[in-house]
């Protein structure tokens, strides 16, 4: 959600108008005997809505964005990082708190297979569903302040790249194609597409300076 301040989720209910609902009551007199009516009344009709009651979303904040193109095949991912406090300049973790999101998107009919023409930052805002009144939101000012542009041409396979210091954690996210060092993302990292495990037995081989190396495998089991 990107907020700072995040109270509990509340559910609100909201008039959407009123319509004419028909209604069948029975009645039994004192003999047993049973009599219908019909009558009509008026009843509001309600839309429920979840207020997220949230505060200063991303007033000051600091995101990064990393986007990867790979053939049609379009990875991308936004992580807020913190301003102030001890952990000022470091990612935000906690995605119920803060913007942390990632997602994928394959061009499909080749319409965005053209050069790289500019670059642009815009922050769109518009009205929640419970606003039942004209609320002022502030415009949202942004500012692009570091931007790095990257193209992997084919490398060949001996050639060392570094990527760390000595005594830093590098992250591998194969699941979000993302790559991290020292819990800051880190593009471009490697040519070859990050490996995707299938049914079966699977081999992953680690070539590098890694005799003191400590490596943690961790594996998110996925229904087939």
């Amino acid at each position: 959600s990107g907020s700072s301040s995040n109270g509990r989720d509340q559910k609100i209910k909201i008039k959407t108008g009123t319509t004419t609902k028909t209604v069948v009551k029975r009645s039994r007199n004192r003999h047993g005997k049973v009599t219908t009516r019909t009558i009509k009344r008026r009843v509001n009709k309600y839309t429920t809505v979840v207020n997220k009651e949230e505060k200063s979303a991303l007033s000051t904040s600091w995101l990064e964005l990393d986007l990867i193109k790979n053939g049609k095949v379009f990875s991308w991912s936004i992580t807020q990082y913190y301003t102030s406090g001890r952990h000022n300049g470091q990612p935000c973790k906690d995605p119920k708190r803060f913007l942390i999101v990632h997602g994928t998107f394959v061009d499909r009919d080749s319409k965005y297979q053209s050069d790289l023409g500019g670059i642009g930052g815009v922050f769109f805002k518009h009205s929640i569903t419970e606003d039942d009144q004209k609320v002022g939101y502030e415009n949202p000012y942004l500012s692009i302040t570091h931007l790095d542009i990257y193209r992997v041409n084919d490398v060949a396979q001996d050639a060392p790249k570094y990527i760390a210091n000595a005594g830093q954690e590098i992250v591998l996210n194969c699941e979000t194609d993302s790559t991290t060092v020292g819990g800051k993302l880190a593009s471009p990292i490697w040519s070859t597409d990050y490996p995707k495990l299938s049914p079966g037995v699977n081999n992953l081989t680690m070539i590098g300076d890694l005799d003191d190396a400590q490596i943690t495998l961790k594996y998110l089991p996925r229904l087939l």
